[in-house]
């Protein structure tokens, strides 16, 4: 996080991890780190609200039983998510992917963390193949990818700068 959080702060978020605000006018833009259920992953979503309108046009739905200078991005209801490097998340432990052919000709693919712990005793099966493996350098490289993407995140915050155009969101 060393290497995103200095980026944000020069954008203009304050906060503490996880949780990050920007004030802006009549609006309030979220950025919020989301850890996996089972560790070793995070994800990264934004969002807006607009405090002064009313509920069903602010995005807030912890409107009127929060306070919007301490919502954060899980207290919108329409958010944006980069998108993680293996199954919409950014893994930093070794990653196995198995790839299956379905009935119907579809590949599917599914991606495996493995967790410093769990690979002591990990055996790959006959169909998993090792696409990211935790190293000194996979820290940096995670970063450098949430940075990169992070100019999806300010251009979304952008577009759906009124509540207006929020509600067009998908």
């Amino acid at each position: 996080m060393e290497h995103v959080i200095p980026k944000l702060m020069e954008q203009g978020f304050a906060g503490e991890y996880p949780h990050f605000r920007r004030v802006l006018g009549d609006r309030i833009e979220l950025l919020g780190f989301v850890q996996h259920q089972y560790g070793g992953a995070f994800n990264v979503e934004v969002s807006v609200i607009f405090p002064q309108r009313p509920k069903e046009q602010s995005n807030h739905h912890l409107q009127g039983f929060e306070p919007p200078e301490k919502a954060t991005v899980f207290s919108a209801r329409k958010r944006f998510r980069l998108k993680g490097m293996f199954d919409g998340w950014f893994y930093y432990t070794d990653v196995y992917k198995s790839t299956r052919v379905l009935a119907n000709k579809q590949v599917y693919e599914t991606f495996e963390p493995v967790s410093e712990q769990r690979k002591r005793s990990f055996l790959p099966g006959p169909n998993q193949v090792l696409v990211q493996q935790a190293d000194d350098a996979l820290f940096e490289k995670i970063a450098d990818e949430v940075n990169k993407q992070l100019a999806d995140a300010y251009a979304w915050l952008k577009q759906h700068n009124t509540p207006a155009r929020l509600r067009k969101a998908k």
